[in-house]
């Protein structure tokens, strides 16, 4: 009998052990498998024209020179 009470508590402190990794592995799963569908129904993006530069010459916006008194 205390053979089996050992088996008993050793499984039972394995799943204990097991449980959160085994929880955690099964949400990432089900967040892969949904970033795999919403990737697969996403349709292509649409073209987007060139960004025009900016002609230099100006102060960069957010930016401040210091003046001497």
């Amino acid at each position: 009998m205390d053979t089996f009470l050992a088996f008993t508590a050793l499984t039972a402190l394995f799943v204990l052990l097991a449980l959160p990794a085994l929880l955690w592995l099964l949400k990432d799963l089900s967040i892969d498998r949904q970033l795999r569908r919403a990737h697969h129904e996403e349709p292509d993006p649409p073209a987007r024209a060139p960004h025009p530069r900016r002609s230099g010459g100006g102060a960069r916006p957010g930016r401040t020179t210091a003046t001497a008194a």
